[in-house]
């Protein structure tokens, strides 16, 4: 799966989940359930342990094709300064695509959305998938706790959730 970074260069999404990572699908133009869902993540990713970049990562995926790599350049320093504390760029990437790689990651992780007018209707969930690209866990609502973070990070860095069914990939690699 190919994307653009907010600083306008390709990436394939397997180079950037080397480790535990926790994907945002999230459109950047919604002022409402994304907006709140990014900020929110930022006041509680200073308070966990785990080093950014290096323990985990986080990546924000919009799931709108006409989202610019500009537009996610704008919110990633609005989230990255909302934290108040040094937090590396490469710990929270900005992602932009065309509708075909959209559409096969939010497929291959069970994401489903539709366009409304110039809105989405979606639901609002972040993936945290372990390093090989299974998916451990999926986070729901736009509320994050530090223990509940730290713990799905953890997990990931085993590989599975050790209080479920051993993991398989849902639809394939991500």
């Amino acid at each position: 799966l190919r994307f653009t970074t907010a600083g306008h260069a390709p990436v394939r999404l397997a180079e950037l989940i080397s480790g535990p990572t926790l994907i945002l699908p999230v459109y950047y133009s919604c002022t409402n359930v994304c907006y709140n869902l990014q900020w929110r993540l930022a006041q509680v990713l200073p308070k966990i342990r785990s080093r950014p970049g290096e323990e985990y990562r986080v990546i924000s995926v919009s799931f709108d094709e006409n989202d610019s790599p500009e537009l996610a350049s704008k919110f990633k320093r609005v989230y990255l300064t909302a934290m108040h504390t040094p937090f590396p760029e490469s710990g929270w990437r900005f992602l932009t695509g065309d509708a075909e790689n959209i559409h096969r990651l939010t497929k291959a992780v069970g994401y489903g959305f539709q366009r409304k007018g110039r809105d989405f209707l979606h639901p609002v969930a972040s993936i945290v998938v372990a390093g090989d690209g299974t998916i451990v866990r999926y986070l729901y609502g736009t509320n994050f706790l530090p223990k509940d973070l730290t713990l799905a990070l953890a997990e990931a860095r085993r590989g599975h959730d050790p209080g479920a069914r051993p993991p398989r990939p849902v639809g394939g690699r991500v």
